[in-house]
């Protein structure tokens, strides 16, 4: 009995080594074929040393005859080190990258995976349980919570949300409720206009009930072309007597001009011909009453910062409408946007003396000239600047 018990302890040890050389010999041959798959796999971008943003191959880039305009092409360092939200936005709306590609939805997963992103639907959630323990009759807690909402669909925005990903449209559903029947959203006619082109921006164009919205602001346009809300006339001037504030008319001609309906109608021309008549003019009410608002191209989440934007936001606008530098007032606009190009080709967030490079300013600036020049004359682009 002994010798058998050995005999068969014997053989299971023998088995078991055998299995686990077969093992072995499996692990190196799938090891060996992972590396030389890995290899020989070509991905279309890889995340570069700051992993900030990804190398893509230039090479394969084919970059538009009117980036000649520019001193420097800033189109590779986007790609390179730009956000998430910039680097889609360049190949959606710059180079026209098809958007049912593998290339294309990698980006769209970038940026709907980001960090910041998530953080953001988690303070939606948050937000949401503390706005149920107030009472909606308060209409100061109300305005103050409709401008925190107003912030963080600013954010998500920035951040390149748009409504095809789920909690994007919780933050959207989140905003609308703040709606009332007649169509308006609370505070001040530029808080109302942010909200509605937040919404076109994320998508929502052609809803009938932001279409609601933006018909109760355009029946509120002023003769001189502007709009003013009556809170913010200044002192010892009377409402009907007062000009228009100009960047509560900026942020409203920026809705209009991202809704297709307006960009032809009356209503946008003379909201764009109220604007380039006040280029460079300080502000006769409360909001950005500074000449230099005009140098700030960037907006940012803070306050009343988000409805920031100045040469950039205004001169966006009136090209959507139709505008051109056939037009001595946008040709002048236009030479000063292009001569703020800094030495890395990024545009700053603030023109001056010590810019800051900013790739998102930089995005919209390439949008704009893109607008521009592909609506020439056929000939090779020129820069307008009058050296």
């Amino acid at each position: 009995m002994e010798n058998k018990s050995n005999i068969t302890s014997k053989d299971n040890r023998k088995k078991s080594s055998s299995n686990e050389n077969r093992k072995g010999n499996f692990r190196r041959r799938e090891g060996d074929n992972r590396s030389r798959y890995s290899s020989e796999k070509k991905r279309p971008f890889r995340e570069n040393r700051q992993g900030r943003g990804r190398s893509f191959n230039h090479r394969r880039i084919e970059y538009p005859d009117w980036i000649k305009v520019l001193k420097v092409n800033p189109i590779p360092k986007i790609l390179d080190s730009g956000k998430p939200a910039d680097i889609l936005a360049l190949q959606r709306n710059i180079l026209g990258m098809e958007r049912m590609s593998d290339p294309f939805r990698q980006l769209e997963k970038r940026v709907n995976h980001q960090e910041k992103l998530q953080k953001l639907f988690r303070d939606q959630i948050r937000f949401n349980d503390e706005k149920k323990n107030i009472s909606t009759k308060q209409q100061i807690k109300e305005g103050l919570l409709f401008h925190k909402q107003l912030s963080l669909t600013h954010h998500l925005m920035q951040l390149g949300g748009r409504k095809y990903y789920g909690p994007v449209r919780d933050v959207i559903l989140a905003l609308m409720k703040f709606q009332r029947e007649d169509g308006r959203f609370p505070l001040l006619y530029h808080h109302h206009a942010h909200a509605c082109w937040l919404l076109l921006k994320l998508g929502l164009e052609g809803n009938r009930i932001l279409d609601r919205a933006i018909f109760w602001i355009v029946n509120r346009q002023r003769e001189d072309g502007g709009w003013l809300h009556r809170s913010m006339t200044p002192k010892a001037k009377e409402y009907q007597n007062a000009e228009s504030c100009i960047w509560t008319s900026a942020e409203i001609l920026q809705m209009l001009s991202h809704r297709n309906i307006y960009i032809s109608k009356d209503v946008t021309k003379r909201a764009c011909e109220f604007l380039l008549s006040k280029v460079l003019h300080k502000n006769s009410t409360s909001l950005f009453p500074s000449e230099d608002t005009w140098d700030h191209l960037s907006a940012s989440i803070k306050g009343d910062a988000m409805f920031l934007g100045g040469t950039l936001k205004v001169l966006d606008s009136v090209v959507r409408c139709g505008y051109n530098p056939t037009d001595q007032r946008v040709k002048k606009m236009y030479n000063w946007l292009l001569e703020q190009q800094m030495d890395n080709g990024l545009f700053p967030a603030i023109a001056g003396k010590m810019p800051q490079a900013n790739y998102d300013v930089t995005v919209r600036v390439l949008e704009v000239i893109k607008s521009i020049e592909t609506t020439r004359p056929k000939q090779k682009p020129t820069s307008d600047i009058i050296s």
